[in-house]
């Protein structure tokens, strides 16, 4: 099938095939911020959560399809240390399925925060009774779980394509800001695995988000808290305009 494609190497350039196992020891987060490696995939204790298989939502048309999926596209954690004398880390013990659900697509967005791993997996409602034509798989949610799996929470759903989006820190608070459609979207994360979203602009034509650093290259910028976008008006004229992701806190 075209819908898959192997993940690890879209992930972090691994290569390994992971089969679920059981028995791991519990992970612990040192860091206190925002860990990012980029794509659908981010280590944490020598603990990489991935997705681990790379999807094409959009080639879905059925609540069938993306059940199916997650049998092959799904949420795991391996610990890196554990391998071979050669240094191969081939279907290793210590690997763990924390979910079963599509998180390496299109979007390629996964970070960590405290105890939680955050993700966006496919819109999973039905809207109404045909189970398929009217669900918007396209339509990312913002979801997160526990570094040692559980009960997976999507708490916001976009409701519309992402163009672009970012993990980010200003002022000792942790926002994701994404351009889902024509709207600029900051959820504040209240760091037990869920947040509150405000839409910030609409009408937004392009955005410059500043980019999420990465925990793996040691790279951090110092980010004012400003958004800039360009919005069309009523009469269809385009403006510069610059927002504050402090808005997303009243």
């Amino acid at each position: 099938m075209k819908k898959f494609l192997m993940a690890i190497c879209c992930v972090l350039t691994l290569g390994f095939i992971l089969a679920g196992c059981s028995d791991v020891p519990n992970v612990e987060n040192d860091k206190s911020g925002i860990v990012y490696n980029g794509n659908a995939g981010v280590v944490i204790s020598d603990n990489l959560f991935y997705g681990n298989a790379y999807t094409d939502i959009s080639s879905y048309s059925s609540l069938s399809e993306i059940n199916s999926a997650k049998n092959v596209s799904y949420l795991s954690r391996i610990d890196l240390s554990k391998r071979d004398a050669k240094g191969n880390n081939f279907t290793p013990k210590g690997n763990l399925t924390l979910a079963n659900e599509v998180v390496a697509t299109d979007y390629q967005f996964m970070f960590a925060l405290g105890n939680y791993v955050y993700f966006l997996k496919p819109d999973e409602r039905v809207y109404d009774n045909s189970g398929s034509a009217s669900q918007q798989f396209t339509y990312p949610t913002l979801s997160s779980i526990k570094l040692d799996g559980g009960k997976v929470n999507g708490f916001y759903n976009f409701e519309n394509e992402i163009s672009q989006i970012e993990a980010l820190v200003f002022d000792g608070k942790n926002y994701v800001v994404a351009l889902a459609g024509n709207k600029l979207v900051a959820v504040e994360l209240n760091g037990n695995g869920g947040g509150k979203a405000t839409t910030l602009a609409e009408n937004v034509q392009n955005v410059a988000i500043p980019e999420t650093a990465r925990e793996m290259t040691g790279e951090r910028t110092e980010w004012n808290g400003k958004i800039y976008y360009v919005a069309t008006d009523d009469d269809g004229k385009s403006s510069i305009n610059e927002v504050s992701v402090n808005d997303a806190s009243k």
